[in-house]
């Protein structure tokens, strides 16, 4: 067991860095502060009426029945304030209460959408947020004709994680060295997406990050520097300020019965802003093909509006590959933090080796290949089947000889066409017990 010590010239440092690190902060509030002050402002126009719009049809009424459905739509979308559907802020938060302030302040040609939200889990997870969405009819005509929009997102976030599990790095970590650390995020940026036809679109993205990780000070808890070395564990000492340079396609078939194709391949630059070892980058490719069965229900929440809103079938089947390639220069490292994992859910929510805990595998690439099925029982209630199999490795080319980690397992959904509203399942086959999910898709 290696355990680190801070000298008095680490313990200025650390004064420094812990300054900096409030200054971003300040800066992430401030934006947020701006974005909620513009949100309402461009609030003092309000949309008129949609004649498509659903009636509110939460009520007593013959036969005195409520439809709890339309219900929870209600409550959980009523602008300007709605509360937040429970959900995990990130995987091991536990359930998170909520609310977001919405507003969509006129309908011309540019349509505006702002979001500002908050959430905190029983555990002292927490995060702000504020977005303004601005979306225009494609500049391509074969793009409108799917109703695929041109949209610039502005949005500026801040979390606070104060218990992440850590495994150490590699495909053969064990369970057994398990510890933890905190964890803080604060990002600010602007996202650009165009779609060029009607089955591919292009964008990019550039935003500020200021990461942040730390020891937890706990009774009967294993702190990560108490086990694992800079060497182990890249970026625990110190962590620097990031650019994020991001540009992706997204070919993609719409949504028509009975397939659909949904592609996602993008490049990102992580530029350490702070003497540069810290910078990499990083390839990735998300390929999902969605294939459908049975009868089709027309989904009643379809509007002209909503060319491309999913038909409700009786089955599904996903198969899924992703691919995350990350690389650097000579004599650069990319952070333990930012470096990808499988097991359970990532920290973006995303589900891969179902059988095992959260962030169980952690390294610079990975490899996942998923296929789900999903059977309609009776109005909305199913079953879902599902097996993954994945890998991480510390290079690209040790991805092939890598060990290979298996998992399936069943479980119960609750939906409407493709909007998934609840899910439970167990995962099986990772050798490493039983691993339960329930939970309800991410809210933000």
């Amino acid at each position: 067991m290696i355990k680190l010590s801070i000298t008095d010239r680490q313990a200025g440092r650390a004064r420094t860095a812990r300054g900096g690190r409030m200054t971003a902060a300040r800066l992430v509030l401030a934006s947020l502060w701006l974005l909620s002050c513009s949100v309402l402002a461009m609030a003092q126009t309000q949309p008129p009426p949609d004649a498509n719009q659903r009636p509110n049809q939460c009520r007593i009424a013959p036969p005195y029945k409520i439809n709890i459905e339309d219900c929870g739509r209600i409550i959980f979308t009523h602008k300007p304030l709605h509360p937040l559907v429970p959900s995990s802020i990130v995987p091991g938060s536990g359930p998170a209460i909520g609310a977001a302030l919405e507003f969509q302040p006129n309908r011309n040609v540019w349509q505006i959408h702002s979001t500002t939200s908050a959430a905190v889990s029983y555990r002292r997870f927490w995060f702000v947020e504020s977005k303004i969405n601005f979306s225009h009819p494609a500049l391509s005509e074969s793009a409108r004709a799917v109703s695929d929009d041109l949209k610039i997102s502005l949005y500026a976030r801040h979390q606070e994680l104060p218990r992440m599990d850590f495994y150490g790095l590699g495909p053969d970590s064990r369970k057994q060295d398990l510890t933890v650390f905190s964890r803080r995020d604060s990002s600010v940026g602007v996202e650009v997406h165009n779609p060029l036809t009607g089955w591919l679109a292009v964008g990019a993205k550039i935003e500020s990050r200021w990461p942040h990780v730390g020891s937890v000070k706990a009774s009967g808890t294993r702190s990560i520097e108490q086990f694992f070395t800079e060497q182990q564990a890249p970026g625990f000492s110190k962590q620097p300020r990031f650019m994020r340079y991001g540009i992706f396609a997204k070919p993609h078939y719409p949504s028509s019965p009975p397939f659909k194709l949904d592609y996602n391949v993008g490049y990102s630059y992580y530029q350490d802003t702070d003497g540069g070892s810290f910078s990499f980058h990083r390839f990735e490719a998300d390929v999902r093909h969605h294939i459908r069965f049975g009868r089709i229900n027309n989904d009643p929440y379809a509007t002209k509006e909503a060319a491309r809103t999913p038909l409700s079938r009786r089955s599904n089947l996903e198969l899924r590959a992703r691919l995350s390639h990350s690389f650097t220069g000579a004599n650069k490292r990319v952070p333990f933090y930012y470096q990808e994992t499988l097991g359970g859910s990532d920290i973006n929510g995303d589900p891969g080796l179902r059988a095992f805990d959260d962030y169980r595998f952690r390294d610079r690439n990975l490899l996942l290949f998923q296929g789900e099925y999903q059977f309609e029982i009776k109005s909305g209630y199913g079953v879902m089947v599902f097996y993954d199999v994945g890998k991480v490795a510390p290079t690209f080319s040790s991805l092939g000889s890598a060990r290979l980690r298996h998992s399936y397992g069943v479980g119960f959904t609750v939906a409407r066409g493709d909007r998934l509203y609840f899910r439970a399942y167990v995962g099986l086959g990772g050798g490493e017990g039983v691993h339960p999910f329930f939970g309800v898709p991410k809210f933000y």
